[in-house]
């Protein structure tokens, strides 16, 4: 089975570093580099038969520059840019993009404060939430790709219906992309994009590993990083959803409203009002892919 693996990992290589694809290997391995997107998504299911593209490379801060000039110098790509797409702002310090015969490789860091699984995190939606080191590969929300959906983050939200990152702004014949969870017809459960997950939650990824010298399960230790898939749900069957939680919280707000009133004060904002001002200019920006597990529906601006 691990020859078989091995072999699949080399098909997928191989058309972007030729015969110096085992160097690409041990520079891959030295940087603790991780490789992301479709290749890694094809990875995992197997599917290497169809040719890829893209190769996205994403590599810890003190080794970007170490890459760049493997990937250029040896290899023979040409940078053609160095802007990263503005939804992937914060997940995103550093970013080239090269090209050489038709193919096309990225190179990505996070901020020097951050881990490299951020940036896997600030992926615009579940299926690009996947990556893999020289000897193994991990999903995050293995559930929704085992039933070949890609559920949008708060990176895909904001993607133009006419631009492309990831599987958001594309259409896929394997895959059905959904803005949120409102196709599953019933509560979200532990399904709902506004809760938080710890990166040691077991059943929130999917590992296999085919080279444990190099295994994807050390990308976890030490590490703690919490992350919500979204700051808000569109599920009318959820108690979490947007529509039902700013109701709430009205009731709420009126009876602050009074409160302040009767001491004579300016009257502030409600709860009501603040909750809804929070979401929509959360809507405007990038969610974070990690902070405090506070509950930011209830916190005042």
């Amino acid at each position: 089975m691990k020859a078989v693996i091995g072999r699949r990992y080399r098909r997928l290589l191989v058309p972007y570093a030729g015969e110096a694809w085992q160097d690409l290997v041990r520079f891959l391995r030295e940087t603790q580099t991780l490789i992301t997107g479709s290749s890694a998504r094809t990875m995992f299911l197997g599917d290497v038969e169809h040719d890829m593209r893209d190769l996205n490379l994403v590599v810890p801060p003190t080794s970007f520059n170490i890459l760049d000039e493997f990937l250029i110098n040896t290899l023979g790509y040409v940078c053609i840019s160095v802007i990263s797409h503005p939804a992937m702002a914060l997940g995103i310090k550093q970013f080239r993009k090269y090209t050489k015969q038709g193919k096309v490789m990225t190179l990505a860091s996070p901020p020097k404060d951050k881990n490299i699984l951020h940036t896997i995190l600030s992926t615009p939606t579940t299926a690009d939430m996947i990556y893999m080191t020289t000897g193994g590969v991990t999903c995050l929300y293995p559930q929704w790709l085992d039933q070949r959906v890609a559920i949008c983050s708060g990176t895909g939200n904001l993607v133009l219906s006419t631009d492309k990152l990831g599987c958001a702004g594309e259409l896929h014949d394997e895959l059905r992309v959904k803005l949120g969870t409102a196709f599953i017809g019933e509560a979200c459960g532990n399904r709902c994009p506004t809760l938080w997950h710890h990166i040691q939650e077991k059943h929130m990824r999917k590992s296999t590993d085919w080279d444990l010298s190099d295994s994807v399960t050390k990308t976890f230790f030490n590490v703690d990083i919490e992350w919500r898939l979204n700051t808000y749900c569109e599920n009318p069957a959820c108690r979490y959803n947007f529509e039902i939680m700013a109701g709430n919280l009205e009731t709420l707000g009126a009876f602050n409203r009074m409160w302040t009133l009767k001491q004579k004060h300016d009257s502030p904002l409600t709860l009501g009002d603040r909750f809804r001002r929070q979401v929509f200019a959360r809507r405007d920006t990038l969610s974070p892919a990690c902070k405090t597990p506070i509950d930011d529906h209830m916190q005042d601006s």
